[in-house]
């Protein structure tokens, strides 16, 4: 016994002024992660810590974890308006040490980087990536533990 199910559509009307707003280097929309390009470097991924340094790694990745969900909790327009300390920084990819996976990534591609505490609760963390197409996928390709992904200055 089947029945056919009738063919409902629903139009969908975009104000012009709100598909302005989601176009530009920082929109009205929420961080999303992908890990597509994460990077299989050791030196810049989870398999950084080996199984040697669980009570450190398990630290770092709740640090990590929870600073991501609060990046996902406001907008890239806001983050871009905050402090690097804060919010985020961007740097040029020449500048950057780490090969994403699966992407050739131009010199001057934007990387994006939020910090986070590690297990000393330090603001050693990176976590690294970019954005397609402006925003809202912020494509992680890498993080840095131990302040070696690019050159920090003195």
């Amino acid at each position: 016994m089947s029945k056919k199910l009738k063919n409902q559509t629903r139009k969908v009307k975009i104000n012009g002024d709100v598909a302005i707003k989601s176009v530009g280097e920082s929109c009205a929309q929420y961080p999303t992660f992908s890990f597509f390009h994460l990077t299989t470097n050791k030196t810049y991924n989870f398999d950084f810590f080996g199984n040697n340094q669980k009570n450190e790694s398990s630290k770092t990745h709740q640090n990590c974890l929870s600073r991501l969900i609060e990046i996902s909790k406001k907008t890239w327009k806001e983050w871009l308006q905050e402090s690097k300390k804060v919010g985020c920084e961007t740097l040029d990819y020449s500048r950057i040490n780490i090969n994403p996976t699966g992407i050739n990534l131009v010199n001057d591609e934007k990387i994006y980087i939020f910090r986070f505490k590690t297990a000393d609760n330090k603001d050693n963390g990176r976590i690294l990536g970019f954005k397609k197409d402006k925003c809202p996928i912020y494509y992680i390709i890498g993080f840095d533990f131990n302040l070696s992904a690019y050159d920090h200055g003195s």
